[in-house]
């Protein structure tokens, strides 16, 4: 059950490319203001670094459970059976490292704990994992436009 509704939100969403396009989807209004990708400190950038390691980690024993589908994907053919209590524990896992992630750089984090009160688990789940990859994408498109400063010779 669990598993068929988490797969439908997320094949649904098309991935933001800007802030303000990310701001326009009905899954992230009233996202309060935040530090923006490109303006992470080096700090932030390392713990940013640090959660998506994490969010990656479980995501990927998710889908190693079967949780999002992936029925066709290639596997191994002794593939892991779905447990939903380990699911939820990854789940709840992955929301928890977001949050103390987006908490740290939300510029009030009164207004962050509003715009995340009262969603379920599987909200939350995708909501902050879409907020990881699209942070993710932009700190990327930010690193590749930065040019490396070479001596003149």
């Amino acid at each position: 059950m669990m598993a068929e509704n988490t797969k439908n939100t997320t094949d649904n969403a098309k991935m933001p490319e800007t802030w303000d396009e990310l701001k326009e989807q009905p899954l992230f209004a009233g996202l309060p203001d935040m530090a923006k990708p490109q303006e992470l400190n080096v700090a932030q950038s390392a713990e940013f670094s640090v959660t998506w390691q994490r969010i990656s980690e479980r995501n990927g024993k998710l889908g190693d459970m079967g949780l999002f589908g992936d029925d066709e994907a290639d596997k191994p053919k002794k593939k892991p059976k779905y447990d939903e209590s380990e699911a939820v524990i990854l789940m709840a896992e992955i929301v928890q490292y977001a949050d103390m992630f987006y908490r740290e750089i939300a510029a009030d984090e009164k207004q962050w704990d509003e715009f995340t009160r009262g969603r379920t688990l599987e909200n939350l789940y995708v909501l902050l994992v879409s907020l990881t990859t699209f942070y993710s994408v932009a700190l990327g498109k930010s690193s590749a436009s930065k040019t490396r400063l070479e001596n003149a010779e």
